[in-house]
């Protein structure tokens, strides 16, 4: 396979008529690429390709037999060169790229790269710890646990945000012995906050099992974090529950601005021809139904909730929607530490998080305190109005769902396990 420098040589941009050129290009379809070949193939190039038109007939023995390709952007300019396979087609630049669509009156190559992480860090004792990131789905890295917990912990994918029409997290384990405990396998998506489980393996696998998780869109790549945990007898057994709340209230111990709720939303908003700055009651979202083991210790809470909040600023107005208050429930009652972000809130909509793993919010909780109908969370967003005193200016926030993960550890015991990791990988489809 040639490198970029020689596909760069190979590639001589051609003008063509306004009018596009049916031609299309003998590529094959989708094939494993490597972190590294992500790293020469997908940078910025001069010469972008965009889609291939269909070949007249009288044309397609010829370029097949040739090895030859012609793309055409979208500004009418064609390439020609000797593409003889699809890891040489260069990134996408601006608008320009890969055709993401297929009708019947042209082709469309698609390209799926195999994303490697880059970094790992280990606890414990792990024999061919780069097996588990080396491209290789045969080759596996291995640990055994006895006296304490420990974990493969794999970071920084490469981010090709906004490039992708799909994101695949997969994650190949093979649990070959566990007692006691639990082997869990979880994935972050904001580089560690919050974790949410893959599998847990309480008996042991057959065979390697293939845990697979399509990530939404807009999340940035680097972001992404991979943990694999194995239950050690001195450090108990860890593990995680995530529940939504299903009971809503206002709750007015803060604020003056009431909030509509509806099923699990609420909106509120606010008007001002001058200037504003209020504060809404609490909305409060708890019975989450947890069920965490009765000796176990709570280790983290985290949350994450989908919002939006209708900020901007003109000539005549500035209007913002932020945090004023978010507290974890106790009971029913809002307490401990005020975990309020600085930041707006997200226009259009998007997930804020709160907490973490080793987070307990100035609170010392017990699995009683969880699984109480009481436990959840309480919001109060400040909506602010600054305006020319003519123009009539309204803000709005709305909360369109709340997740909760608790972290904790059961007692210690006796717990062990032997676990290889064959593979972490993301496929990311362009």
């Amino acid at each position: 396979m040639q490198n970029s420098e020689d596909v760069r040589n190979l590639l001589v941009p051609i003008v063509v008529a306004p009018t596009p050129v049916p031609v299309t290009a003998p590529l094959s379809p989708s094939q494993d690429t490597t972190s590294d070949q992500v790293a020469a193939f997908y940078r910025p190039h001069p010469i972008p390709f965009v889609r291939h038109a269909p070949l007249p007939p009288s044309g397609q023995s010829q370029m097949v037999a040739s090895g030859k390709s012609v793309s055409q952007t979208q500004s009418g300019r064609a390439v020609y060169g000797k593409i003889r396979n699809l890891n040489q087609i260069p990134a996408p630049i601006g608008n320009q790229g890969i055709a993401p669509t297929v009708s019947a009156s042209n082709q469309t190559v698609t390209k799926t790269l195999r994303n490697l992480p880059t970094t790992y860090t280990l606890t414990g004792s792990w024999t061919n710890p780069q097996n588990a990131i080396d491209n290789d789905p045969t080759s596996f890295a291995v640990a055994s646990s006895t006296s304490a917990n420990i974990v493969y912990l794999a970071t920084t994918f490469p981010n090709f945000a906004n490039w992708f029409s799909s994101n695949l997290l997969q994650v190949v384990t093979y649990v070959t012995a566990v007692s006691g405990g639990s082997v869990i396998v979880e994935y972050s998506t904001n580089s560690g906050t919050s974790w949410t489980t893959m599998r847990t393996v309480s008996s042991a696998d057959t065979g390697p099992v293939t845990s697979q998780v399509p990530l939404n869109l807009n999340i940035p790549t680097a972001n992404v974090q991979v943990r694999i945990t194995l239950p050690g007898s001195s450090g108990g057994t860890p593990g995680s529950t995530t529940n939504a709340p299903t009971t809503f209230a206002n709750d007015a111990t803060v604020g003056s601005v009431a909030w509509s709720i509806s099923g699990a939303q609420a909106t509120v908003s606010a008007a001002s021809s001058t200037t504003l700055s209020e504060n809404t009651e609490y909305f409060k979202a708890t019975n989450l139904g947890f069920s965490v083991p009765g000796t176990a210790t709570i280790n983290g809470i985290a949350v994450t909730v989908n919002e939006f909040g209708k900020s901007g600023t003109t000539d005549f107005y500035t209007f913002n929607v932020a945090d004023s208050s978010v507290k974890l429930c106790k009971a029913g009652t809002p307490t401990g530490t005020d975990e309020a972000l600085g930041s707006n809130w997200p226009e259009p909509r998007g997930n804020a998080y709160y907490g973490g793993t080793t987070d307990l919010w100035g609170v010392a909780w017990t699995a009683a305190d969880i699984n109480n109908s009481g436990f959840g969370i309480a919001i109060s967003a400040n909506l602010s109005i600054s305006s020319d005193g003519v123009h009539n200016v309204t803000t709005s926030a709305t909360i369109f769902s709340i997740s909760i993960t608790v972290y904790y550890t059961t007692s210690s015991g006796s717990s062990s396990a032997t676990t290889r990791i064959y593979d972490i990988a993301q496929l990311t489809t362009l």
